[in-house]
Parts: structure tokens; C-alpha cells; sequence
């Protein structure tokens, strides 16, 4: 039993500092972009056109982390949602 806990925490190791720097590097781009590119002065946090950018920007995060969580669920580096639930399961129980 004590060998599932420690795949199960591997692959968190492993995939949760990829998907994040992923998604974090993508993100920072996109606020780059709106920030030098698309407006002429940043937004102020109480307009529209921010929290507009704020939800492009999630989106775009998202996207971009998508393809590199494929590729780890497809090499069993981190598992399938099913999977976690039932390894979960089995830790709790």
C-alpha cells in the first residue's frame, strides 16, 4: 500500500511544476501583449477592457497548458482523472 502514495505523489512532482510554469509563462505573455501592444495605457483594474483581457488571458493559459497535460496523461507520468479519483479512494479508505 505504501507504493501508491508514492507513484501517486511522483507524478504530482513531476507534471504540477510543468503544467504551472506552462501556463504561467503563456499567461505573463499574453499581459505582455496587452499591456505594450494592444493599449496605448494599462487598463485600470475597475474597467471592462481588463477583466476582458483578465478571461482572454485564462483562455489563453489554458490552451496553451492543455497540449503539454496531454502529453503526460498519454505517458502515464500523471493520471487520468478516473484514475486519481480511485487512487484517492483507495488512500482515504
Amino acid at each position: 500500500m505504501i507504493g501508491a502514495p508514492l507513484v501517486f505523489y511522483t507524478g504530482f512532482l513531476i507534471a504540477g511544476p510543468m503544467l504551472l510554469t506552462d501556463y504561467a509563462v503563456n499567461m505573463f505573455g499574453w499581459i505582455a501583449l496587452t499591456h505594450y501592444v494592444f493599449f496605448v495605457e494599462t487598463p485600470e483594474l475597475k474597467t471592462a477592457a481588463f477583466w476582458f483581457m483578465m478571461q482572454i488571458e485564462m483562455i489563453v493559459g489554458f490552451c496553451t497548458s492543455y497540449p503539454a497535460d496531454w502529453y503526460l496523461v498519454k505517458k502515464s507520468i500523471k493520471c487520468h482523472v478516473s484514475h486519481c479519483i480511485t487512487v484517492s479512494i483507495l488512500l482515504i479508505n
